[in-house]
């Protein structure tokens, strides 16, 4: 839970962003959105995880 998920994610965002400036192309600077979107469900689900765990911790 406490990786650097949200560091990795904002370079997947930069890189994609750099490809498409570089290329315009749209298609080639997608290539990883699979992976941005599973890092994007890896946040959210650790967020999700250590906000339960400080309900059960204050509650």
């Amino acid at each position: 839970m406490d990786g650097p998920h949200e560091k990795f994610l904002e370079s997947l965002y930069a890189e994609k962003e750099t490809r498409l400036k570089a290329t315009k192309s749209e298609q080639y600077a997608s290539t990883k959105d699979t992976l941005i979107l599973a890092v994007e469900w890896v946040v959210q689900a650790c967020a999700e995880m250590k906000q339960k765990q400080g309900d059960t911790t204050n509650g």
